[in-house]
């Protein structure tokens, strides 16, 4: 038997946030909903954003916390915790002399 270790993999990714859903569906070729229930006082809202996955085969939602993952034409769903414990951060400025 032997252990392997999973292959680093940059990848785009941006956590679902009420201010930015709109340019954050625009990003993952997603549809942005925004449901008022005003039945309840004061009046709830529901944000989401449904994005095509596996080639459009399929639809999964993204809700508020939640990251979306763009790497190449795939994009997944992951909740904050599970994202943080599989991703870190990337500096993306090159080192200065």
């Amino acid at each position: 038997m032997s252990t392997h270790r999973r292959k680093p993999l940059d990848v785009d990714a941006r956590q679902v946030a009420a201010d930015t859903a709109a340019e954050t569906a625009t990003w993952c070729g997603g549809r942005l909903y925004v449901v008022t229930d005003t039945a309840e006082t004061p009046p709830a809202v529901s944000v989401w954003i449904e994005i095509p996955t596996l080639g459009g085969a399929q639809l999964e939602n993204a809700y508020l916390g939640q990251w979306i993952i763009r790497a190449g034409d795939d994009v997944v769903v992951r909740s904050a915790a599970a994202f943080a414990a599989e991703y870190e951060p990337i500096d993306d400025e090159e080192p200065t002399a």
